[in-house]
């Protein structure tokens, strides 16, 4: 780019900013509140330096396309006198609306776009969510060829006291609008005149940013899009911005009293933009005129031809079904012929990540129009560099080895604007001084072949644990043949698999089995040993080692993945099953804040001390009470799972592992964090199937009786304890191969919908560097995705240790 622009930071700057990124992006949880969310989602923006301020020209000559048209001078006039109010009421600003629409719709007359006031009535699509979410922007412009999707035949905008309004007025329609703008009179968000700090530090800048950011994120989930364009006004001033994948570049501050005219050419150029330079994605299609749509009628015909009995069905309805939103085509690259693509249709999210960056990935149960059947569709926003491989590569990897539990590619590849040009969908923000630490991102596809259900919707505590070995076998074989360990280990990357077959006998049976997906964080075995690591840990915080969370310089090793797994079991028994803090939703947030607590020290988040310390001491941060006289399999397994842990901690070189440690780490604050099998679905041949994996890895071993005892632990290792699966799969084949010790009917309704989580005001981060406490939690609906991997470069950190090392046992390969 061109010189620096103006409150752009320096070089020396930049690096200091990246130095100070912390270790992992969260997602927010909206069930703590709009305002938590929007906090959060301005305190990782303006932590991580995502926004860069570049000059008008820059701006204009980078990404809004030039036309041939001119406009009249004296079209630019805008009415400011409503405008010049001091404090500003909710009435005042909507009062802004119609000399802001005036002076818009005089800018885009002649071209595609039509500019609505949406500020007082909530998307209908919105509104039809379980929580009834009513937000909506102030200002929209929508393209007038779409009028009929995006326009409520039904509308009425009711009583209106403010004159001018009612021309403008138009129902909020998330799936549909191309351009939002925010209009102020209070709670500046970003400097007001130039030589300003682009960000305002106050409490009300925040919740100005964070307010445009969560719209973002939310149109950005909804629609398929490679960037969106935002207008910001306070007062007599105003801001363009550029979203994508890695940030938001906002132009210099533009005076609307002394210069309107800059702010009219913005609007008078993009009236004549192309979808794509609007920042719509080419490779995605709105179906129209389902009526006469072959390839919606053939949908139709295979959604009815579903088997009833199959627990998958529902899911395909409700992702493939409605009218809520639009119906898709999304195009996606052969895997091995990038210059051509297939089609697929798709609807409702099945699952999706709440940030404006990152990886934001998008799930959809798809319909492939040439096979006639149904996959699964990831979409994601992959950061590109030599060390980190594509999810494609991965599979490729993994597919010759045939493992069980590990889905299979069907078509995927990197996204391009013009079919079979090299012109790559990626993000720009990146290229700017400012935000040239993070790596650019580059827009991804892929299906797979296997559809999952969700964790979540497990029947029964034998199935979660059932379903969860079963990832762990897969984990195991990933390592074992192919070398790789996935790092991400979490509740939204673990599905349950249904399968259907044929016995000896010919008659049909049902098995369950599991899905371990999202390898797109994963590593290779050979590069484990070179010693970088990434500025951002990758994986999900609340699933994460103790290790890992309190030595933010380590690396993950396979016995961290092996942690997780019983990290994921404890969570969901806290979320669905009886424990000692049930019924006490104050103590269940305290016992949950023990995965969710963490600081935030030197540019790093480090995790709660007592997760650390309970397991090295193999204590569970809450007892699972038993729901019937010798059903103890769930709690007994978990005190297995823990005692396995607190012998691997014990055999760790706790010297050596302190050169992973932060040089701070005195100063690191402590978390305060109080320390039928159903038949119908689980047949035998599952249970015996599992338990023949299991055996294959540490030999054949007898099944744990039904006591309250924890399944017994191979003898003293040589080793580490976890630095195989074996101990692991050994515990999980005792207690499962055991099903009278379980209860079939033990999961109950969600426990975390019962906490109060405590109001917030405002995001401290984004006004001190200090080191701050805060809260993380995960989102579950629709089902959560992994935390967004780094888009930093990798740094050097201290190299794993090989002279001396103990030899590792070789584990017994499965199959």
């Amino acid at each position: 780019m061109s010189s620096t622009p103006p409150n752009s930071v320096t070089s020396g700057e930049a690096a200091v900013r990246a130095a100070a990124t912390p270790l992992t992006v969260k997602h927010p949880d909206r069930r703590k509140g709009l305002q938590h969310v929007r906090n959060h989602l301005d305190g990782n923006m303006t932590n991580e330096g995502r926004y860069v301020e570049v000059t008008w020209d820059n701006f204009m000559k980078t990404y809004v396309p030039p036309t041939t048209k001119k406009f009249k001078d004296e079209d630019v006039h805008i009415d400011l006198e409503n405008f010049k109010v001091s404090g500003g009421t909710s009435s005042d600003e909507k009062a802004c609306y119609p000399p802001t629409c005036d002076f818009i719709s005089k800018a885009i007359g002649g071209g595609r776009l039509e500019c609505k006031d949406i500020a007082d009535w909530p998307d209908k699509s919105l509104m039809n969510l379980p929580d009834k979410d009513s937000r909506r922007a102030d200002i929209g412009l929508f393209m007038k060829r779409d009028r009929a999707r995006w326009q409520d035949a039904k509308f009425s905008p009711g009583h209106i006291r403010i004159a001018g309004r009612r021309v403008y007025a138009a129902r909020n329609c998330i799936a549909y609008i191309t351009v939002l703008g925010e209009v102020k009179l209070r709670e500046p968000g970003f400097g007001l005149k130039k030589g300003d700090a682009l960000l305002n530090p106050s409490e009300g800048a925040e919740r100005t940013r964070g307010q445009i950011a969560d719209y973002v994120t939310e149109i950005l989930t909804r629609q398929h899009r490679t960037s969106i364009f935002t207008f910001y006004i306070y007062k007599r001033t105003a801001r363009i911005m550029r979203w994508d994948r890695t940030g938001c570049i906002v132009s210099e501050v533009i005076d609307l009293e002394t210069d309107p005219k800059k702010f009219f050419e913005f609007f008078f150029r993009i009236a004549h933009a192309t979808d794509v330079q609007l920042g719509h994605d080419p490779t995605a299609t709105v179906q129209k005129n389902l009526a006469n749509n072959a390839n919606y009628k053939s949908l139709q015909k295979q959604l009815q031809a579903l088997p009833s009995e199959s627990r998958l069905t529902p899911y395909i309805k409700e992702a493939l079904s409605g009218d809520l939103w639009p119906l898709y085509q999304l195009d996606v690259p052969e895997k091995d012929d990038p210059t051509s693509s297939r089609p697929f249709l798709v609807r409702n999210l099945s699952a999706y990540s709440s940030s404006p960056t990152g990886r934001c990935t998008k799930g959809f149960i798809a319909y492939d129009v040439q096979e006639k059947d149904f996959c699964f569709l990831k979409d994601s926003w992959a950061a590109r560099s030599p060390s980190i491989h594509s999810e494609l590569a991965v599979y490729k990897r993994l597919e010759p080895h045939g493992i069980e539990g590990i889905a299979t590619v069907r078509c995927g590849g990197d996204l391009t604007i013009t079919p079979g040009e090299n012109d790559f969908q990626t993000t720009k923000t990146q290229d700017h001084d400012g935000a040239k630490q993070f790596l650019p991102r580059y827009h991804t596809r892929l299906v797979l072949n296997e559809i999952g259900i969700p964790l979540k919707d497990y029947l029964s505590s034998w199935e979660l644990c059932a379903v969860v070995f079963a990832a762990l076998l897969a984990h195991c074989q990933a390592w074992l043949l192919a070398a790789i360990l996935h790092r991400d280990i979490s509740d939204g990357n673990v599905l349950i698999r249904e399968v259907t077959r044929k016995d000896e006998e010919g008659n049909v049976v049902t098995e369950i089995g599991a899905l371990l997906i999202d390898w797109d964080l994963c590593k290779y075995r050979e590069e484990l040993d070179n010693g970088p690591t990434q500025k951002n840990r990758s994986g999900t915080w609340r699933f994460l080692s103790a290790l890992l969370l309190n030595y933010p310089l380590k690396g993950n090793d396979v016995a961290d993945d092996i942690e997780a797994f019983m990290h994921l079991l404890i969570v969901f028994g806290l979320r669905y099953h009886d424990h000692t803090s049930s019924r006490k939703p104050d103590g269940l947030r305290n016992t949950l804040s023990v995965y969710d607590e963490c600081t935030y020290v030197d540019g790093y988040w480090v995790g709660s001390e007592t997760k650390l310390t309970n397991i090295q001491a193999g204590v569970l941060p809450c007892r699972l009470t038993d729901t019937e006289a010798g059903k103890d399999g769930f709690r007994s397994l978990l005190e297995g799972l823990a005692q396995a842990c607190k012998t691997h901690y014990g055999s760790l070189d706790w010297q050596d592992l302190k050169r992973y440690a932060l040089p701070s780490s005195s100063e690191k604050a402590k978390a305060d964090a109080q320390a039928s099998i159903a038949q119908s679905a689980i047949k035998t041949s599952s249970i015996s199937r599992l338990l023949s994996l299991g055996a294959s890895v540490v030999g054949p071993q007898p099944t744990a009786a039904a006591t309250s005892q924890a399944p017994s632990l191979p003898s003293a290792p040589k080793q580490p304890l976890l630095n195989t699966h074996n101990a692991f799969v050994k515990i999980f084949t005792d207690a499962l191969g055991n099903p009278d010790a379980w209860d079939s009917e033990d999961k109950r309704d969600d426990q975390f919908k019962r906490i109060e989580w405590k109001s917030e005001t405002s995001n401290s981060m984004s006004r001190s560097r200090k080191s701050t406490k805060r809260t993380v939690e995960a989102v579950y609906t629709p089902s959560p995705l992994g935390q967004p991997e780094s888009d930093l470069p990798e740094e050097s950190a201290p190299k794993r240790r090989k002279d001396g090392d103990a030899v590792a046992e070789p584990e017994t390969t499965l199959g």
